[in-house]
């Protein structure tokens, strides 16, 4: 689709959910990001 992609996949989060309505109607990209448990 041409937009640039970007993946947290390193230390990724403990809330997905909160993790994509920060993001939500920020900037026209894909992004995706894995479960992590550093923070838990």
């Amino acid at each position: 689709d041409g937009v640039t992609s970007i993946f947290e996949l390193e230390v990724g989060t403990d809330d997905v959910d909160r993790w994509y309505a920060e993001r939500e109607d920020k900037a026209l990209i894909n992004y995706g990001v894995a479960i992590g448990h550093i923070q838990a």
